[in-house]
């Protein structure tokens, strides 16, 4: 009687999987990479440093607190900026982009900034400025904290604060 030596199924069978298994490790390893590529861009500017604004009760006032610099190589398409405030006055604040130039605080934001439009699905190139429109409803003062701004930028996407706080002072009319 003869023996043949024929390959024993199972062992081969165990092979392909240990392959495959090292072959998926670099696989999801990429995966993973590419993954933190695109939910960690490059963060945007803030500072503690507030903005001081005043304005009698129904006058929005408009302040801008975050510009995208001039010589920056990014475009940010925004879907939604979030605003918190926390004080003793009530406010209605609306999130703005003024495209092209730029502002500090003012009661008219025309004379500085021509073209603006609400922030909401708009988009920001360099030298654009992200303004809040502040109306208190109530006297007394509020800080609003950076907006926290929900952006793409190429591939990548995120939610961060962006700019710097606002105190401001409602004054009874």
């Amino acid at each position: 009687m003869t023996t043949s030596a024929l390959p024993t199924p199972g062992l081969e069978v165990r092979r392909t999987r240990a392959w495959v298994a090292l072959a998926l490790v670099p696989v999801l390893l990429l995966v993973a990479a590419g993954v933190w590529f695109v939910t960690h861009p490059a963060p945007l500017e803030t500072t503690t440093v507030p903005v001081q604004a005043t304005a009698p009760v129904g006058v929005a006032v408009y302040v801008g607190v975050y510009r995208l610099p001039a010589d920056a190589d990014r475009t940010l398409h925004l879907s939604d900026v979030d605003v918190a405030d926390d004080g003793e006055a009530e406010v209605a604040v609306a999130a703005l982009v003024c495209h092209g130039s730029a502002l500090n605080v003012t009661s008219t934001p025309t004379t500085f900034c021509p073209d603006l439009e609400p922030a909401s699905d708009a988009t920001m190139r360099p030298g654009d400025q992200l303004v809040l429109q502040v109306a208190g409803e109530s006297a007394g003062s509020v800080t609003i904290s950076p907006p926290r701004v929900s952006y793409r930028d190429a591939l990548q996407r995120a939610t961060q604060p962006a700019g710097r706080p606002v105190e401001l002072t409602v004054l009874a009319r």
